[in-house]
């Protein structure tokens, strides 16, 4: 039996260092979580964490950059072949707070509401703070 090739150890490390970090940013947020509590929850060495990224701010980057990915993927565009650019960015504005207060109820880590118990997101009040 062959062994993972360095190329798929390298993947899978930084795979691993993304999920943990995603999932400890999206429980208690960025500053509650330390390098080593991501770096036990992932199964490596802080110097792994070092070596496929800046410290926990590039590992940050790296679950921001995700997390934006999945949902700018959740876009549906074709609002643009119609031929209403307007329209298209209204619905696109529309499908991005969609996006963004699914993610909030799901404790993203990007969400400045915290999950919500009871299925519905929370809101904003004049003063900034969130409110369920």
């Amino acid at each position: 039996m062959t062994g993972r090739t360095q190329a798929e150890r390298r993947a899978a490390t930084r795979a691993a260092l993304v999920a943990a970090g995603r999932d400890l940013f999206g429980a208690r947020g960025y500053d509650a979580v330390s390098s080593e509590e991501i770096v036990a929850a992932a199964g490596v060495t802080r110097g792994a964490l070092y070596h496929h990224f800046d410290g926990k701010a590039g590992l940050f980057a790296a679950v921001h950059e995700q997390v934006e990915g999945e949902i700018v993927a959740g876009f549906d565009l074709s609002a643009l072949a119609d031929g209403d650019p307007l329209g298209a960015l209204i619905a696109a504005a529309a499908q991005f707070l969609d996006l963004s207060l699914d993610r909030a109820c799901s404790g993203s880590p990007f969400s400045t509401v915290p999950p919500c118990s009871d299925g519905n997101a929370g809101t904003r009040s004049s003063s900034g703070t969130a409110s369920a």
